[in-house]
């Protein structure tokens, strides 16, 4: 199976092909998320060309039920985060095919 990115790995391999330093790309990827979270809790739609739409969903209040003792919980009505990938992104991406670790 793939080893998982950690963000460490995205810093550290932006780090290393480019001529910044690992403290500055740290920066830059904690103001991005930064970002992100600020405006998307506000409400806002967050759209990158060729990537995706950060957005909320709303979702309804419904029941559901604990698998454990079978009772009814109610879910309540909240927001959630979202990330929709763009068509060509989700293209390239079904179109990979994941080769094992050595």
């Amino acid at each position: 199976m793939a080893k998982n990115i950690t963000k460490k790995d995205l810093v550290l391999d932006i780090a290393d092909g480019s001529n910044l330093s690992h403290e500055t790309i740290q920066g830059i990827v904690e103001s991005f998320l930064d970002f992100v979270k600020f405006h998307i809790s506000k409400g806002q739609t967050i759209e990158l060309r060729g990537f995706g739409t950060f957005s909320l969903q709303h979702r309804k209040r419904r029941p559901a039920r604990n698998i454990h003792t079978g009772e009814v919980v109610p879910i309540r009505e909240r927001y959630v985060p979202t990330l929709k990938f763009c068509d060509a992104f989700r293209k390239r991406v079904t179109m990979v095919e994941v080769l094992p670790e050595d």
